[in-house]
């Protein structure tokens, strides 16, 4: 179009167009370049180069899940091995305090926020800064004072995310907290409903766990507030930064130093740049997350053992042994709870220990199993004392089958008929 009016092909002047068909302005198209009248080759190259770039984003990025998740799931397989091998010599007795909900809770919740942390900061760290220098590199080669500009946006944009982080840090541990404690009553609460509701009083189970869950609830609520106002912040500092951008290429545009087409470019970089910041709120938080059950998870692991394994094992060789108690003092927890136990078994002999609840009959037990160590005297298991002897060699000679306790849903006759059906119920009362 020149002075008004469209010029005819061939023509300097003006007139109508021909074949009565108007031609569009020109306009963006796939890349700043095809916005103008380049040669077909340079289109072709634009149209192919933004081809290549759309089907690479969807191949790396699955590479970058791909690796990323298998590097989680590798982590969190090791991770959970190496609680469980510190966990094992806390079992049964040493995990007072503690309790099934707990270590339940640091297997499932505890253990995946650490490895989601760890992926996070991985994908969050090689993310922002290779954004970050790829970005301001390319600015800075078009034009020095764009690359200042768009380092200047960025680092902006990353210390409004660490604040973020950090002012929801606290709503972020606690949800954490709150989560695996969730979890730990849950498993906790699976094993007391039948004794509960035989005495009616189910509606603890239902306050515990209402409970728990409110105090889960307001921790998430918490965090997605300090979430949400890091994220309107960023996308704030987001448009300052990209219309700073802009303006200071419009500047240098105006002068004749950058054409049109770099300045698209340089504004398309900045937000690419600016996309990949969005998360880096996102990605602190789940690393808190992660070190709030990093910490937890220590704490479980380094739970001294009630009675430590030696170095080396003494165990006797396979076959028949007896056991034997000398003068066994025992305490739990600051309380006695075995004083002055001696014990017998030879081989092949059966030995009944009777006694009411709580007077330390499972306690015996577990001195012979060197689940417990002993205060004062000794626990024998073929004349080797079993603080000497190691847990494999242990359970070539020992083995313990506890019992568990079941409330069937029927009368007390019906109860004592599942062992004798055909009792009569004569034999039945008495």
């Amino acid at each position: 179009r020149r002075g008004g009016r469209w010029g005819a092909p061939g023509a300097g002047g003006g007139g109508p167009p021909p074949w009565g068909i108007v031609p569009p302005p020109p306009r963006a198209g796939l890349t700043p370049r095809a916005g103008e009248p380049p040669p077909l080759f340079a289109l072709s190259v634009a149209i192919g180069a933004v081809q290549a770039f759309a089907l690479g984003r969807g191949v790396f990025t699955y590479l970058e899940r791909l690796g990323v998740h298998g590097l989680a799931l590798a982590s969190l397989g090791e991770l959970r091995v190496r609680l469980y091998d510190a966990l094992e010599p806390l079992v049964p007795g040493g995990l007072r305090g503690n309790g099934d909900g707990a270590v339940t809770a640091g297997f499932v919740s505890d253990a995946e926020l650490v490895t989601q942390g760890m992926a996070a900061r991985v994908t969050a760290g090689v993310d922002v800064i290779a954004s970050i220098l790829a970005g301001t590199a390319l600015a800075y080669t078009v034009r020095p004072t764009l690359g200042a500009v768009l380092l200047g946006a960025a680092t902006a944009l990353v210390l409004a995310a660490l604040l973020a982080a950090r002012l929801g840090r606290r709503g972020t541990v606690a949800e954490a907290a709150g989560r695996a404690l969730l979890a730990g009553k849950a498993v906790g609460t699976k094993r007391a409903p039948p004794e509960l509701v035989a005495y009616g009083r189910e509606d603890l189970l239902v306050d515990r766990l209402a409970n728990v869950d409110r105090r889960a609830r307001s921790a998430a609520w918490h965090r997605a507030v300090g979430m949400g106002l890091g994220r309107a912040t960023g996308a704030l500092l987001a448009g300052a930064g990209l219309m700073g951008v802009v303006g200071a290429g419009m500047v240098v545009h105006d002068a004749g130093q950058l054409s049109a087409v770099l300045l698209a470019v340089v504004t398309f970089v900045a937000l690419a740049v600016f996309a990949q910041l969005a998360g880096l709120a996102a990605a602190l938080a789940d690393v808190d997350a992660a070190r709030s059950a990093g910490r937890r998870l220590d704490e479980l692991s380094r739970t001294p053992p009630p009675a430590p394994e030696p170095c080396t094992d003494r165990s006797p060789a396979p076959g028949p042994v007896g056991a034997a108690l000398d003068d066994v003092d025992v305490d739990l927890d600051g309380a006695a709870v075995l004083s002055d136990v001696s014990l017998v078994v030879g081989p092949g002999r059966r030995v009944a220990l009777q006694g009411p609840s709580g007077s330390g009959k499972t306690t015996v037990l577990h001195t012979l199993l060197h689940f417990v160590g002993t205060a004062r005297g000794r626990a024998t298991l073929g004349g080797v004392d079993v603080s000497h002897m190691r847990r494999e060699g242990l359970a070539r000679h020992v083995g313990w089958l506890a019992d568990d306790t079941h409330l069937v849903a029927a009368s007390v006759g019906g109860m004592l008929r599942t062992a004798a059906p055909s009792t009569a119920q004569p034999e039945l009362v008495a």
